[in-house]
């Protein structure tokens, strides 16, 4: 159909499960990463 779907995870939540580490890198770097991959797809 000619249309592009993007689908993402909110990856502070995803990281809260995990706790720790995990929660932290989730929460700051890869979330903030992952606004930026959907708002240059989107523009």
């Amino acid at each position: 159909d000619g249309k592009t779907y993007i689908g993402a995870m909110n990856a502070s939540l995803l990281g809260s499960m995990f706790g720790g580490k995990v929660a932290e890198v989730m929460a700051g770097a890869v979330s903030d990463d992952q606004q930026s991959f959907i708002a240059a797809a989107v523009n």
